[in-house]
């Protein structure tokens, strides 16, 4: 400020990302940028228009009235990848009308990878790398054997091993510090073992409570025998990170005879989906309370 007043010139001016990445290639996270509506509506005019153009918001929205350099735009010639999750991609597209204009290639990015040779030393590798970058204890076989075993339990397959860096990241970093607690040179297979049962532990909490109402016989679970209208199931449930199986009991109304409730409707392809399971557990009804003993 000089004498009360504001002012400014051109050498305060500072380049953005757009600038920065003007003739090559950006790569923005679609969660980070859609923080700021701003910058994403900002960024949708300079990619339509094929310009950066700096502008005070405060002045562009009448929140202040004190004027700015305004810079001659700078022509634009980028491109833009963003990334993100199926759900961001799925909102954008079906409420953001520009976006599905402005961006009309999709990838699909697997996090898993199949396990043969190539893909075993280039995690390897990378876990050789993360370590030295980190500044941790290097993994001897047996830790990398365990490792490469967590890598396909996290996929829930054999024949694939998980692309997700990070998880794998957190478990050498837990196995570490008990390789450096119990002074070790290197992190073997029992540091990444206890790093991987306390990493479970910390999630569990609602699988221990499940274990413990199965124990104490209020979830009861057949498993001699056999029952008409009756199989036992399991459930796979998620809390975050870490998935687990409860077991259940699948029913079915029995009835004599070859049909139940014909409904003209259904047959004949008229009805919606909510009428037609609206049909199905009244003709379920009727059955189990009349079609018991006789058709």
């Amino acid at each position: 400020a000089l004498f009360g007043a504001l002012v400014t010139d051109f050498t305060m001016i500072k380049p953005g990302v757009l600038h920065e990445a003007n003739g090559g290639y950006l790569v923005l996270k679609a969660a980070e940028i859609l923080k700021w509506y701003f910058a994403w509506e900002a960024l949708k005019r300079a990619i339509r228009h094929k310009e950066v153009k700096i502008e005070d918001l405060g002045e562009m929205y009448g929140f202040i009235t004190t004027r700015t350099l305004k810079p001659e735009p700078v022509p634009l010639d980028v491109k833009l990848v963003v990334t993100g999750n199926p759900f961001l991609y799925e909102l954008l597209y079906v409420y953001d009308d520009r976006f599905k204009q402005m961006f009309k290639i999709k990838a699909h990015l697997d996090d898993r990878a199949d396990r043969n040779n190539t893909s075993i030393r280039e995690c390897i590798g990378c876990m050789a790398r993360f370590c030295e970058e980190e500044g941790l204890k290097h993994i001897d076989s047996t830790g990398i054997a365990r490792i490469l075993e967590y890598s396909m339990e996290v996929t829930g397959t054999r024949d694939k091993m998980t692309l997700k860096l990070g998880v794998i990241g957190d478990i050498i970093k837990e196995a570490n510090y008990w390789a450096v607690q119990e002074k070790r040179r290197y992190i073997g297979e029992a540091h990444v073992e206890k790093a991987i049962e306390k990493k479970i532990y910390r999630s569990n909490l609602i699988e221990e409570r499940v274990q413990e109402l199965i124990k104490k016989d209020i979830f009861w679970i057949e498993t001699d025998g056999h029952k008409v209208g009756q199989i036992n199931g399991l459930s796979i449930l998620q809390t975050g990170d870490h998935m687990f199986g409860k077991p259940g009991r699948i029913t079915a109304n029995v009835s004599m005879g070859k049909e139940g409730v014909i409904t003209i409707d259904r047959e004949s392809r008229l009805s919606g989906k909510i009428h037609t399971k609206g049909v199905i557990i009244l003709s379920s009804y009727l059955r189990e309370h009349f079609a018991q003993n006789k058709p």
